[in-house]
């Protein structure tokens, strides 16, 4: 190979040739390593990135790798052939320095402006947020904006308490038989109308009030908080549904926000390494513990939103949509976080199209299909019209 292309065979004796052969080496068992196993166990599921693409970015990263490995057999050893071993460790040590110098800047850097939650950037765009010290961040109460999505205008409002409401000025009333929805965007209805939501398409399959708590950006951890909080507010909560994706499961391992342990201590925020929190954001990779941990904190925190639920004698659904095709990685977290757990779940099949123009959340036609699964549960139930002969529990 190397006669081929005019340059010395690097003589595996000589420092420079060793080193050579041993980056190499390191760089092709990196790139072998990284199979699609390899991607399924540390790339998470992106709610806004298509498992296609995460998978294309693998195979281009070990692509990389094996060029790199190329690159340094083929034209360091001609190009150090003249350096001796003293030499040659000051080089070595001069460009540990100069990486090392770097990483340390860019982390001072990363801390001279005031750090925000991944999650809870852009607070000031609609549906707009405000920082809470308890949740991390809410929905601004009594506030109503448009959003341009989609190609067209969506309009948001909220009550005093800060659920999303059919039109400024309205608020949730307490005291009447209600569906109480938790999670996150999709829950919230994120780049569309009131009526397109599933809350209010739920409302009107069963004649009962919604009561939207959901926030954009909402971990697992965060909407159990906040479902805890305001749940005994309610004097007749028919049903709580809450929302559960395997592509939640990288947010929810998030600490720099309020958050739940594995067991239910309310951490404060922690970000540790700035640098290494932007990049894993950035790559998606987490480590096998870490993942572990996420699953196990995931499942703790789940059984006890059931039992807040319960604890207020409202039945509990756990609707988990999913963009079809189901990845194997979406599958075996879905499985070990739920059906391992013997948690009951309404999985719904949602196709890959209905999501909004330019955008990865459901469309209306979306979430048409997510309404129409929970109303099946509901009303299997017994949840219809009214609270379906369901007493209430106590105010």
């Amino acid at each position: 190979m190397f006669a081929g292309i005019g340059l010395r065979r690097p003589k595996v004796g000589s420092p420079v040739g060793a080193l050579a052969l041993a980056v190499a080496a390191a760089l092709i068992a990196a790139a072998w390593a990284m199979d699609a196993a390899w991607a399924d166990r540390h790339i998470l599921p992106s709610f806004f990135v298509a498992r296609s693409f995460q998978l294309g970015l693998v195979v281009a990263a070990r692509a990389l790798l094996i060029a790199g490995a190329v690159a340094v057999l083929a034209f360091a050893p001609p190009a150090l052939r003249n350096v001796g071993p003293l030499r040659l460790s000051l080089m070595v040590a001069a460009a540990t320095a100069s990486a090392t110098a770097a990483i340390v800047c860019t982390e001072l850097v990363l801390r001279l402006s005031p750090w925000q939650a991944f999650q809870a950037r852009s607070l000031e765009r609609e549906p707009q947020r405000r920082r809470d010290p308890r949740y991390g961040w809410t929905h601004l109460p009594s506030h109503s904006g448009l959003q341009w999505i989609g190609n067209r205008w969506v309009d948001y409002a909220f009550d005093s308490h800060g659920y999303r409401v059919p039109a400024a000025g309205l608020e949730v009333d307490v005291t009447a038989p209600s569906i109480v929805f938790s999670g996150e965007s999709l829950m919230l209805g994120f780049g569309l109308t009131w009526p397109e939501t599933v809350a209010a398409r739920v409302a009107v399959g069963t004649g009962l009030q919604p009561a939207n708590l959901a926030v954009t950006g909402f971990a697992t951890d965060q909407a159990l908080l906040r479902l805890g909080d305001e749940l005994p507010k309610f004097r007749c909560p028919v049903a709580v549904v809450s929302v559960f994706m395997p592509s939640f499961l990288d947010r929810n391992l998030n600490t720099d926000r309020p958050h739940f342990d594995a067991d239910l201590r309310l951490l404060p925020p922690r970000t540790g390494s700035r640098l290494a929190a932007t990049l894993r954001h950035a790559i998606g990779y987490r480590s096998s513990e870490s993942v572990e941990r996420g699953i196990a904190m995931t499942t703790t925190w789940l059984l006890a939103t059931r039992r807040v639920a319960r604890a207020r004698r409202a039945r509990w659904l756990l609707v988990v949509p999913t963009f079809m095709p189901e990845s194997r990685a979406e599958q075996a977290i879905r499985r070990r976080i739920l059906d391992d757990a013997g948690i009951d779940y309404a999985f719904v099949p949602v196709d890959a199209g209905a999501r909004i123009r330019g955008d990865a959340h459901p469309s209306a036609r979306g979430t048409a299909v997510i309404a129409a699964a929970i109303l099946d549960r509901l009303r299997s139930d017994g949840i219809g019209t009214g609270h379906g002969g369901r007493p209430c529990a106590a105010g």
